[in-house]
């Protein structure tokens, strides 16, 4: 995934990625992490193999950093938000950020043979996701 950070000025203190779970395969609780992406995509052409129309990823399913920025446990059949600190307190590992900057994402399911969760994408009716910005001016 990918958010474009608004052209706006002053110190940045904390970002968070809020993304809403509606299912899950499998049971059992689930650790998903978050990486910054290697290399950009183009969303109209994007596949498991393809990042634009004319380049593939290096690795198949997206090209990540292994640096983990944040975890969170998601619990089996809670359904609701789920929050992951990309940049500031909490986070276990700071992505680049900055304003009128692209943010390359990608989420992962540590323990995924066990369960995999669902979430809202930014075409769901609701519940979409939600990036937050904590700054001074």
């Amino acid at each position: 995934m990918w958010w474009r950070m608004p052209a706006l000025s002053g110190t940045i203190s904390k970002v968070t990625l809020g993304l809403y779970q509606f299912d899950q395969d499998g049971s059992g609780n689930i650790s998903v992490t978050a990486h910054g992406l290697t290399n950009s995509f183009n969303e109209s052409y994007v596949t498991w193999n393809a990042r634009t129309s004319t380049l593939n990823w290096t690795n198949r399913g997206g090209d990540y950093s292994p640096t983990v920025i944040d975890r969170t446990s998601v619990p089996v059949g809670t359904y609701g938000w789920y929050n992951w600190t990309l940049y500031g307190e909490g986070s276990e590992s700071n992505l680049s950020v900055g304003w009128n900057s692209t943010l390359w994402l990608m989420l992962q399911s540590e323990n995924r043979k066990i369960a995999v969760p669902y979430f809202y994408s930014k075409e769901a009716p609701s519940n979409k996701p939600v990036l937050y910005i904590e700054y001074s001016p």
